[in-house]
């Protein structure tokens, strides 16, 4: 007996996935630690670690610049496309003796899942790293006096790669949960199964597959991808991969009870 079968499942997006309020950002500030501009000489020490003071919760009053000069952490993409998952199988069974044979092959195909490394939309562009140790030049800042909140945009120098960022204007600016994964699994099934008679019946079966993607989580935190610009770089075996599962099950009947 031969089978055969396929399907197109849809999952939810990641808005608001671990409870994160999308609206909360004006409201919970974090003020960080600018130790040095270059990335050699030091500017603060330990014993004053935020000479400009802290950042104050500022609400919606300032609309989009609202966290301006700091770091983005969950940034919400309001345009992601709805996670699917595709999956198919085919199977050949058989009759040997009192025995059920079955071997089959499954496969699924994730696209637009949820990415919990996240995804950095403020890192340079590769064609700017050719610039090497010139992009930790300190040059004068264009925004002194226009960010005034505590951090590193708000001084008079600032590193010339700051420059070049795609929002020059913030630091690290990552999109939370972003629909950007995709995943391949393949995998061979064996399955031996003996129906209940004569007081006796077992089930054995085996699965050896490979699960692929470029993502090792669906929801963060976790590390980050070495190069927001290549993810391809990233795709390998997933760390939930189970190479190989083997199930055995048997009911037989007793003498007694």
């Amino acid at each position: 007996m031969v089978r055969a079968g396929s399907g197109l499942f849809y999952g939810a997006g990641s808005i608001g996935a671990g409870g994160w309020n999308v609206a909360s950002r004006g409201f919970a500030p974090s003020t960080p630690f600018v130790g040095t501009i270059d990335g050699f000489v030091p500017i603060t020490t330990l014993s004053n670690p935020f000479p400009d003071g802290f950042l104050q919760a500022v609400g919606s009053s300032q609309g989009l610049l609202t966290l301006t000069g700091q770091n983005i952490a969950r940034v919400f993409d309001r345009r992601a496309l709805a996670p699917y998952n595709l999956q198919w199988n085919f199977s050949i069974q058989g009759q040997l003796a009192a025995m059920l044979v079955e071997i089959g092959y499954i496969g699924s195909q994730g696209s637009h899942l949820a990415d919990g490394h996240g995804h950095l939309i403020n890192q340079l562009r590769p064609e700017a790293l050719a610039l090497g140790t010139d992009l930790q030049r300190t040059v004068p800042n264009p925004f002194y006096g226009i960010i005034t909140n505590p951090g590193p945009l708000s001084r008079k120098t600032v590193r010339y790669g700051q420059l070049l960022r795609p929002y020059p204007h913030f630091n690290t600016m990552s999109i939370f949960n972003p629909n950007l994964s995709s995943s391949t699994c393949h995998g061979l099934t064996l399955r031996f199964e003996r129906r209940f008679s004569n007081g006796v019946g077992f089930l054995a079966s085996h699965t050896s597959s490979e699960n692929i993607s470029d993502s090792g989580a669906t929801v963060g935190p976790t590390a980050t991808h070495q190069n927001a610009h290549d993810r391809a770089a990233d795709r390998s075996v997933n760390v939930e991969d189970v190479t190989h599962r083997f199930i055995f099950s048997a009911s037989a009947e007793m003498p007694f009870g």
